[in-house]
């Protein structure tokens, strides 16, 4: 928290906390803040997808507004990628931009969510429909708050650190395949070396493939990867599924597509079935039908400013877009994805 002194200094604050990290940390971070950063306010609030919503954002504005934060005022996120969102997105709206400081405390969170300058929350039954693009004015990372992070949530995380070491960066990749299972273990804490290492080229790639395109003139993006089924996988399941899941079923389904084009080797979708495995990570689901894909493609397009822009990738650390993807090409990845789920039900039973 030292590190908070010198970025905000003696400015006004409003502390936004995800009420599982306020149990854990609320306490300790109020000292501090109280001996060092006064004057400030807080408010708690709800992690998970579910809560992305907009009337979250007027909440964080409502507080901002009845503690009198004012214009060099400076909004804190303290939580998952969720809080990380609903606060930025307030920051950039109240006042009409007043500054804001981002720390993760999850994996998806440091790797992914805090990386860039956009935010966004669900409305109208849409993911992500209402956003900014409003940088922060620094964002504090602190691997220790992954000690306490469930196995879930660090999956949630390693999925998005799959996803641009496919895509950016095969030595990162390579880091995953040999050192994943005491990573986890550890809470990405040991090997210590390793584990910052990991993190740090996770920020340092994605940082690099949004520099040159933060504001998303072009939308043909590596990062997209992985995005072009789960905002529908995510949302159709209610938020059953966790953001990290449903990017993870799509990274397989779009590298089946790639296999059966002859786009990328056979071998690479397997690699995957392997981290997955260490990872804990599942391979399909019941709710991804053919319909759903389908719905998913249409919905994608109009996203991406009428084309598909779908990212595959063609070999380790590197990608290609597909501009037409059919019912066949989905139907081949299904079968794939249920095929090596019935082999990894069959291996695990002998």
């Amino acid at each position: 928290m030292p590190a908070l002194a010198e970025l905000v200094g003696r400015r006004p604050l409003l502390i936004a906390f995800d009420e599982v990290v306020d149990a854990l940390y609320g306490i300790t971070i109020r000292a501090y803040v109280q001996q060092h950063l006064n004057p400030f306010s807080t408010i708690v609030l709800r992690g998970g997808e579910s809560n992305k919503r907009f009337d979250e954002v007027e909440r964080v504005c409502d507080a901002a507004i009845a503690s009198g934060l004012p214009r060099n005022g400076v909004m804190v996120a303290v939580g998952g990628g969720v809080v990380l969102d609903i606060v930025g997105m307030a920051a950039a709206l109240y006042r009409r931009g007043v500054a804001f400081v981002r720390i993760p405390t999850t994996l998806l969170g440091m790797v992914d969510v805090a990386v860039g300058i956009k935010q966004a929350v669900n409305f109208g039954n849409k993911k992500n429909v209402l956003g900014t693009f409003y940088p922060p004015i620094g964002v504090l990372n602190d691997p220790t708050f992954l000690s306490t992070s469930s196995r879930r949530d660090l999956a949630c995380g390693v999925a998005e650190i799959i996803k641009i070491g496919l895509v950016a960066d095969p030595l990162l990749f390579g880091l995953l395949e040999r050192y994943l299972e005491p990573l986890l273990e550890s809470s990405f804490q040991r090997p210590s070396e390793i584990a910052r290492e990991v993190l740090e080229r996770s920020q340092f790639t994605m940082m690099t493939e949004l520099a040159p395109n933060l504001y998303e003139d072009d939308l043909k993006r590596a990062v997209d990867f992985g995005h072009s089924f789960s905002p529908t996988i995510e949302l159709r399941s209610d938020y059953r599924l966790a953001h990290g899941e449903a990017v993870a079923i799509d990274m397989l389904l779009s590298t089946a597509i790639a296999a059966h084009r002859g786009i990328c080797a056979s071998s690479l979708f397997d690699r995957l079935i392997v981290l997955y495995d260490a990872a804990g990570l599942a391979i399909e689901d019941d709710l991804c039908t053919l319909p759903l894909l389908m719905e998913a493609l249409v919905d994608v397009k109009g996203h991406r400013g009428g084309n598909l822009n779908f990212p595959v990738p063609n070999g380790i650390g590197t990608c290609t877009f597909l501009q037409h993807v059919d019912a066949t090409d989905c139907r081949v990845a299904l079968d794939a994805v249920a095929h090596s789920a019935r082999r990894n039900v069959l291996s695990k039973r002998l």
